[in-house]
């Protein structure tokens, strides 16, 4: 009797699993653990299920999610250090091109600023420069807590 043939396909044994911990969700989405849980703090991402002490989410929600985000981008929501890794500006100066008009306003979420990913992307391929320290000539002025 012939042992049955080998694959090289074989199937890793979490590639199957119904439940995936924060670092597989990571990988699987493509973004930092720490975006992740921005997201799902601010009702962007589904919520995980409790599991005595640690989390998990069921790949049906996040495999939901990924179709839903393929299908329609709408307003995927990120929060300020997404955004300044994208645009490659500080916080402050994405304050004072906010205050100016020159920036996508962010959406509040609670206490939090969230930014449609969208606008910000938009915004970043219509730019041909910032300046590095914002200022009256390029029509941004510092707010009343910077000029101390």
């Amino acid at each position: 009797m012939t042992p049955p043939p080998r694959t090289d396909a074989a199937p890793r044994p979490d590639q199957d699993a119904l439940l995936l911990r924060r670092g597989q969700v990571a990988e699987l989405v493509g973004l930092p653990e720490r975006t992740l849980r921005r997201l799902v703090s601010s009702g962007a991402f589904p919520r995980p299920v409790a599991l005595g002490k640690s989390v998990r989410w069921r790949r049906s929600d996040v495999t939901r999610w990924v179709d839903q985000l393929e299908a329609d981008p709408g307003p995927l929501l990120v929060p300020i250090d997404t955004v300044t890794s994208a645009v490659a500006l500080s916080r402050r100066t994405i304050d004072y091109l906010v205050d100016a008009g020159h920036f996508p306003e962010p959406v509040a979420a609670g206490r939090k600023k969230l930014w449609r990913w969208s606008e910000v992307a938009a915004w970043a391929e219509t730019v041909t420069a910032v300046p590095s320290r914002p200022d009256p000539a390029h029509g941004c002025t510092p707010t009343a807590q910077e000029t101390h």
